[in-house]
């Protein structure tokens, strides 16, 4: 006589489309018994008397005893009494014949959900492995993440020098748009960057974890505690990882081992799949549009690090200092470590404006020439050209300066042509705005007209676009309440 949850697995899988003759090795049972149970639109039900009553008794503690099992990892014996406590009826050889048929439930059924398929779109996993490579002649320990897309198999790998939440958050970006969009449930272990109580009763994602997902609109799911067949599709490629891509392999620097893994990454989503005898890409072009849009702008976390540049265009952040373009000196930014080499700078509204490697060592000053360049660039000097070239720019204010003279004198020239800089970070037509500002207030000043553009336009400078970076949706908006998962447990 097989159980209640086997002869449920047993039609489950049937409607699935999986033959009898897999369903039978699946489950250790003959093909004759798997059509009995398969004809028979009644469950099984038993007919000895003594024993399922003393089995059915436990019923009623099955989460519990599924929890001390699989979560704290209690022998039987403190599963017994922790029961008896609590006054659970039923004999000591009873419970354990329950306990031995829980652990074997278990079993089947994680077996089983890894051979259910997710449509497209509906489903990717995610996980890690950590490595040892040489790197320019050093040893140097390395994670290699994998986010797969669950109907597809497309697979983006993306190697970090560490485990971080924010870098974990890195990934996950960084595989979002690699596929151009987001699936509808994320499928993870149950690591502490992510999950804050693994229990199958009170299961918690981190917060802010869930808030990431909550703004890219992907749903999270934890796996269930030592099912590690749960997540089969993400746990196999790491061992073909292995094999043909780390053992024996040595790179110049860290650029090179991004380099070779982009290329692995291409090499296998381009090979026809063992299972689904496709090839990777191909599948992805057909689940591509069942994939949520992404937003306009990459997510920004609680953790990020507000940092003031100086006037030197330089910020400090763990111990070193890194250069920022001109136009953002004396101003706040972000700074946020990606994937533990690479630190980015983001400006208030959230623009990548500057990317630099972090440095092996501290106390070092990272440069990019770049960021300097708009201050060299060279200003009329004689008080003529200074005015003719206002008068070119700005045709219709030819009162601002002679306002400006008058109430400047001597200085007028140098106010003028602070202001002519300006037409390196600002709009024409902004800075028209300010000067027709100006004149109803009859202030002439380089002060007033700067103050006027820092409160009413924004700097116009354009972002590098970062290595790897999402091909972000700019067509579509996202607003959405990050408190809709506030919920999850």
């Amino acid at each position: 006589m097989i159980t209640m949850d086997e002869w449920t697995t047993i039609r489950v899988l049937h409607r699935k489309g999986v033959s009898i003759r897999e369903i039978a090795r699946l489950l250790g049972f003959s093909r004759n018994t798997v059509r009995r149970y398969l004809r028979e639109e009644e469950p099984p039900s038993y007919h000895q008397a003594e024993e399922p009553l003393a089995l059915s008794g436990w019923d009623r503690y099955r989460e519990q005893i599924l929890e001390m099992v699989f979560v704290k990892h209690f022998r039987g014996s403190r599963i017994f009494e922790e029961l008896k406590s609590q006054g659970a009826p039923g004999k000591r050889s009873s419970f354990y014949e329950y306990l031995r048929k829980i652990r074997e439930d278990e079993t089947h059924l994680s077996r089983v959900r890894e051979r259910f398929e997710s449509g497209p779109g509906e489903q990717a996993q995610f996980d890690w492995s950590e490595y040892t490579v040489e790197i320019a002649g050093q040893l140097e320990k390395i994670y290699v993440f994998l986010t797969i897309l669950g109907y597809s198999r497309y697979k983006c790998f993306v190697v970090a020098k560490n485990v971080k939440q924010a870098t974990i958050l890195d990934a996950l970006e960084r595989a979002f748009g690699f596929f151009e969009g987001t699936p509808k449930t994320l499928l993870v272990d149950n690591a502490r960057q992510m999950v804050d109580n693994p229990s199958r009763q009170q299961l918690t994602f981190n917060r802010n974890f869930a808030h990431f997902l909550a703004y890219y609109r992907v749903e999270p799911r934890a796996c269930q505690v030592r099912h590690p067949f749960t997540k089969g599709k993400v746990e196999r490629p790491f061992e073909h990882l292995e094999e043909h891509f780390i053992k024996g392999q040595s790179f110049a620097d860290w650029q090179a081992l991004e380099t070779a893994l982009e290329a692995y990454t291409h090499r296998v989503n381009h090979t026809v799949h063992g299972e689904t005898q496709e090839k990777p890409v191909d599948r992805w072009q057909q689940e591509r549009s069942h994939l949520h849009r992404l937003p306009q702008k990459p997510y920004i976390y609680l953790k990020e690090n507000w940092r003031k540049v100086n006037w030197d265009c330089l910020l400090s952040f763990e111990g070193n200092k890194y250069s920022v373009p001109y136009p953002y000196a004396g101003k706040e930014v972000w700074v946020r470590p990606y994937l533990g080499h690479t630190l980015r700078i983001y400006s208030q509204k959230g623009e990548l404006i500057a990317q630099h490697k972090i440095p092996a060592g501290k106390k070092q000053i990272v440069k990019d020439d770049a960021h300097y360049a708009g201050l060299r660039k060279t200003t009329p000097q004689s008080a003529g050209l200074v005015r003719d070239r206002f008068l070119s720019l700005f045709p219709q204010h030819e009162a601002f300066l002679q306002g400006i003279a008058a109430v400047k004198r001597l200085n007028w020239k140098r106010e003028v042509q602070k202001i002519l800089q300006l037409t390196e970070l600002y709009a024409t037509e902004a800075i028209q705005a300010a000067l027709e500002s100006a004149l109803r207030h009859n202030i002439y000043s380089f002060n007033f007209i700067y103050a006027y553009l820092q409160r009413h336009h924004d700097i116009q400078y354009h972002p590098p676009q970062p290595l790897g970076s999402p091909r972000w949706d700019t067509s579509f908006s996202v607003e959405r309440d990050l408190t809709i998962y506030d919920h999850i447990k």
